[in-house]
């Protein structure tokens, strides 16, 4: 039998220390996109940012599909000998998200976008590993400055190519060079890679649990993103004022994966009120989201367009519907996390499925109808708020009224 750890049930330590790396990798996420749309074309920065906004949302879903079964074994006591089997299988998971994200490259601009797109998903993917290994030993604090010397990695390496050759593929790179750097150095420093194979770790409800959770997060990550993969493919240059506002709006999906990786944790764990950690992290990410989501929208015209080139529609109502679809898909994000902790990944992947046709269909009858990108994106946020309530009424209707009852979903 599989010993439990002893942890309080205070979500705000852990969530803290991510949360702070969240911040400042944010700001550098939201410097990197002003600094691309002023080294290339509006048509080259709209394939930028919607590339980027593709490999961020692969990159939390990836982080929490193998890491987080990685850190569900560690928190119910099994060893770190464990590692190299889920290191082999987040390889597997990410060459199979790579040709699905390809696919997306491809719609957003051609086939050779495509393909620096599926390489730099499979790198990033594969690599991600670690994190479920950090989360588990609940190192927390190393987790979250690691997580920063990776971004710093990849604004670097992304605006140094961005301005060495204007190619918003090659840009996409600087995602491949952060995760692949720091995966290695917490291998070699860890004794990770000398781990080996442990398939026994593998049970049937393990990986029953890894088909689940990878189909529900790639479908919370396509959710979330394919309000700039429809309008790369619909409206080209003519998005990027809505690209650059959402770019930034979507930061509410990183505050969403900070919380969800301690969340997610102790909900797997015995002697946990999941009521209250349910709650803090619910709160938090509210009182958050929606002052971010105040600033997007307070900030005057003015000086939206000394950020940006004043070429981009950048109006009141772009950003409060950009907002609103940020707010949307961190919502989405975090109240699936409670779902996939209680292993229910149906009720995601009917839900989440049947949201993406809706708002995608919705976004381009509308945007056919009107050639607005407002207006259809609007159609479509209309859309994700209500899958994330209706999620949320299923979680507090069935989920959490059980959580008294139930210590073992994990």
């Amino acid at each position: 039998m599989l010993q439990r750890v002893a942890v309080d049930n205070k979500l705000s330590s852990p969530a803290a220390w991510l949360l702070a790396s969240t911040l400042i990798i944010g700001v550098s996420s939201y410097a990197t996109n002003i600094v691309a749309a002023h080294l290339v074309t509006a048509e080259s920065y709209s394939k930028f940012a919607a590339g980027s906004q593709v490999l961020a949302a692969a990159g939390v879903a990836g982080g929490a599909v193998v890491p987080w079964l990685l850190a569900r074994r560690l928190a119910q006591g099994a060893k770190k000998e464990t590692f190299g089997t889920y290191a082999t299988q987040g390889a597997v998971f990410g060459a199979l998200c790579a040709l699905l994200l390809g696919f997306c490259g491809v719609v957003i601009d051609d086939l050779m976008f495509g393909a620096l797109v599926a390489a730099s998903a499979f790198v990033t993917l594969s690599s991600s590993t670690y994190i479920g290994w950090l989360s588990g030993t609940r190192r927390f604090r190393t987790l979250a400055g690691i997580r920063v010397i990776e971004a710093t990695i990849r604004v670097g390496v992304s605006l140094g190519l961005l301005a060495a050759t204007g190619s918003a593929g090659l840009g996409l790179m600087g995602f491949a060079a952060g995760g692949f750097v720091m995966a290695s150095c917490v291998m070699m420093f860890g004794g990770l890679g000398r781990s080996g194979l442990n398939w026994s770790a593998l049970e049937r409800d393990s990986m029953q649990g890894l088909k689940g959770m990878a189909v529900s997060q790639l479908l919370v990550a396509f959710f979330g993103t394919a309000d700039v993969v429809l309008l790369s493919a619909l409206a080209g240059p003519g998005a990027a004022g809505y690209i650059a506002s959402v770019t930034l709006a979507k930061a509410a999906t990183f505050v969403a994966g900070a919380l969800g990786a301690p969340l997610f944790v102790m909900l797997c764990t015995n002697g946990i009120n999941r009521r209250y950690v349910i709650r803090q992290a619910l709160l938090s990410y509210a009182a958050l989201s929606i002052c971010g989501l105040g600033l997007l929208i307070a900030l005057p015209i003015e000086l939206w367009h000394t950020i940006f080139p004043a070429s981009y529609e950048l109006d009141v109502t772009v950003r409060a519907v950009a907002g609103v679809v940020g707010v949307g898909a961190g919502a989405l994000n975090l109240v699936s996390t409670v779902f996939q902790a209680e292993s229910r990944y149906r009720e995601v992947v009917t839900r989440s499925s049947v949201g993406l046709v809706l708002g995608v269909s919705a976004a381009a009858a509308v945007f056919g109808l009107t050639s607005s990108v407002t207006a259809s994106m609007g159609a479509f946020g209309a859309v994700l708020i209500c899958a994330v309530l209706i999620l949320f009424v299923a979680a507090r209707s069935s989920g959490v009224s059980r959580l008294k009852e139930n210590t073992a979903f994990c």
